[in-house]
């Protein structure tokens, strides 16, 4: 069924209405619109319900229109990403090229450039997040910069006088990220020699976990001195009792500071089929210990996944452990459609064991081990 007429559009920060002349009024959110076309002054919205609402005769108010719907859009769509920090700097109308696997893309975007990552937000297209951990080389050559990442490379053209201005920024992000870790360490270990200081942040970048053989392949005192940190955020005695269960070499530790506030995490696979997964700060009250299934012989993927999700999603442990009934309405929900890392880590869950009585929580990861291996 399709109906058409003359209407009126009211936008605002998180849905569209529109109001017929004589009608019934249209209303649908923002996370409704999969994508948006633009051509020959017309505006193609094509919704979650598989209806599609062509915008047509907006006049002069064509381009200020067009330039708040995919502003609000885009918008929402980092927030249901869990990206809820102000970018250090936006640059409109950039020209780009981009490769990931057999997909290519070019035109225009938006580059919003943050302290741990870099969007790119194509006209018409959902954002495109590069994570500064997962980039391996940045390159500045005849006017262009290019960005090669685990999963994608990007090349941005034509920048003109904000060339220097993104080169800048781009060395300043990610100079501060690989400093930000350094600093830690060095704060943490006075006496280890800077050199080691800058191997270990390496593998550390961005709140990475690194394997305790790989540490201790740089240094056993970092190791060590990573595992009292654990104690002084109070979760020390759960790591002892878990590493007892463990493959030690496996067992990983994460380290971040972000805002003044240190941040730790460590992931444990115990008898490779369980991983357990436990992050503390100095103002973290309420602990748990989260436990993961893995798969026979994929330990290292696991490790890796359960990484790449906790990164991704901002460290968020609700969208893991909440029930479907709490996830559905939240920006939640929506993030779990968004982020495939995140949708796969949730399917891993077993269940968290909440800190009470040492001897209590003991009992509870106790019991939950055995459910999974009776």
């Amino acid at each position: 069924m399709s109906s058409q007429g003359e209407a009126k559009c009211d936008l605002s920060k998180d849905s569209l209405t529109i109001l017929p002349k004589l009608g019934e009024p249209i209303y649908f959110s923002l996370r409704d619109i999969v994508k948006v076309t633009q051509e020959n002054y017309r505006i193609t919205l094509s919704l979650t319900s598989n209806e599609t609402l062509v915008l047509a005769d907006l006049g002069y108010q064509y381009e200020d229109f067009l330039r708040q719907l995919l502003k609000e859009r885009n918008r929402m769509v980092l927030s249901d990403e869990l990206i809820k920090e102000e970018a250090k700097k936006t640059f409109s109308d950039i020209q780009y090229e981009s490769i990931s696997g057999k997909r290519r893309g070019k035109g225009e975007c938006e580059l919003k450039i943050y302290g741990d990552k870099l969007v790119m937000i194509p006209k018409n297209q959902e954002p495109v997040k590069i994570y500064l951990n997962e980039v391996v080389k940045v390159e500045d050559k005849d006017f262009s910069i290019s960005i090669a990442a685990k999963e994608i490379t990007v090349k941005l053209l034509q920048l003109g006088e904000r060339h220097d201005q993104i080169v800048n920024l781009l060395s300043e992000v990610i100079n501060a990220s690989s400093a930000n870790i350094q600093q830690t360490l060095q704060e943490l270990f006075p006496t280890i020699n800077p050199s080691l200081i800058r191997s270990a942040s390496r593998l550390l970048k961005e709140g990475r976990t690194a394997k305790k053989a790989d540490i201790e392949k740089i240094s056993p005192k970092i190791w060590e001195e990573m595992e009292k940190k654990l104690g002084r955020l109070g979760v020390k005695e759960e790591y002892d009792y878990l590493c007892a269960k463990a493959a030690k070499d496996l067992v990983s530790i994460g380290l971040k500071k972000d805002n003044g506030i240190e941040f730790i995490w460590f992931l444990i696979p115990i008898d490779k089929k369980v991983i357990a997964l436990e992050s503390a700060t100095a103002e973290d009250d309420g602990k748990a210990t989260y436990f993961f299934r893995t798969e026979k012989g994929r330990v290292d993927e696991t490790l890796a996944e359960i990484n790449d999700a906790m990164i991704k999603s901002n460290f968020k442990r609700e969208p893991v452990y909440f029930p479907d009934e709490k996830i559905s309405g939240t920006p939640y929900e929506i993030a779990l459609k968004k982020i495939p890392e995140l949708k796969r880590l949730r399917s891993l869950f077993i269940g968290r064991v909440i800190h009470t009585s040492t001897e209590t929580w003991q009992k509870n990861v106790d019991k939950l081990l055995i459910s999974v291996n009776p």
